[in-house]
């Protein structure tokens, strides 16, 4: 069966309920599409990656006699945290005593949110929302628990401070009426919970000239520990604070105690700077940083 691009929602900033919409925990995860019909089942992501053996938990739908195209996005969830690291970690298993010991151990959930074709037709061009109706309707014979087709919610703006409370990454808004494009769309919208610290920087990267990205660590009582490095946000006007600043703060040292960090230009810890990222890793790192400002009456 030919693979498929998936839609992609774009990020959007400020909610407000529409009645007109619906909204979806977006669950942290690998997005996943699942193919079946005569020829076979496969598991693959997004790129049309294949995973039909490193997550055997899906082959449940092979019971399902219907050819399909279903999308989703395959998590872990650990005593109720949808635990991001722990899915990539999974995700990059090869061997396959391992995957099965974890298979059983941790289950991934798959969370489904959409069909795409069944039994030779396209229903791309059908509404959200008899698509959500006709995917209900097929997977209501799957009675595995890690087989789940994702909720509709009316409120939104109500989801949106649950998920947080629940520390989920945040929720989907779709368009009732909205068809299935095979790119990004402005029918979904995704909106995110985000951290918000300031930090330090104790290092910079450069690359054939160019500042790559700083190097961010945290007061731990007079020293600093790493909490990762940040590129995305440096832009021309930053970028010439920032290389100000350190051509007068040169340090010798990694000021890190934590981090052993190579290839950068180290700094005295006095650089605020304002990140946003959207949650801490197992390993205590930022996940997905974002430099937002500097806080220049701070050094």
């Amino acid at each position: 069966m030919k693979k498929i691009t998936p839609m992609e929602p774009m990020l959007k900033e400020k909610l407000v309920n529409n009645e007109d919409n619906i909204y979806q925990v977006k669950w942290d995860g690998i997005r996943i599409l699942t193919y079946h019909d005569s020829k076979g089942f496969t598991v693959a992501t997004r790129k049309g990656k294949d995973k039909t053996n490193t997550f055997p938990e899906l082959k449940e739908l092979k019971k399902i006699s219907a050819s399909f195209i279903l999308d989703g996005e395959v998590v872990i969830i650990e005593n109720g945290v949808n635990d991001f690291s722990k899915i990539l970690t999974r995700n990059q298993m090869i061997n396959k005593n391992n995957i099965e010991l974890t298979s059983k151990k941790q289950p991934v959930s798959y969370m489904v949110f959409d069909i795409l074709f069944l039994n030779g037709e396209w229903l791309n061009d059908f509404s959200f929302i008899q698509r959500h109706g006709i995917l209900k309707d097929v997977l209501s014979d799957i009675k595995q628990t890690h087989i789940n087709v994702c909720k509709n919610y009316s409120d939104g703006e109500k989801l949106f401070e649950a998920t947080k409370t629940q520390k989920l990454e945040g929720i989907i808004e779709k368009v009732k009426d909205s068809k299935y494009v095979f790119k990004k769309s402005m029918s979904w919208k995704k909106y995110k919970h985000t951290i918000d610290i300031e930090a330090y920087v104790g290092g910079i990267l450069v690359k054939d000239k160019v500042l790559s990205s700083l190097a961010i660590g945290v007061k731990d009582g007079t020293k600093l520990r790493y909490i990762g490095n940040v590129g995305i946000g440096i832009n021309n006007q930053n970028t010439k604070e920032i290389i100000s600043f350190a051509t007068k703060n040169i340090e010798n040292k990694n000021p890190f105690i934590n981090q052993n960090i190579k290839n950068h230009i180290f700094l005295k810890p006095k650089l605020k700077v304002n990140i946003e990222f959207l949650q801490w890793t197992s390993q205590k790192t930022m996940r997905s940083p974002v430099l937002r400002g500097v806080i220049k009456e701070l050094y």
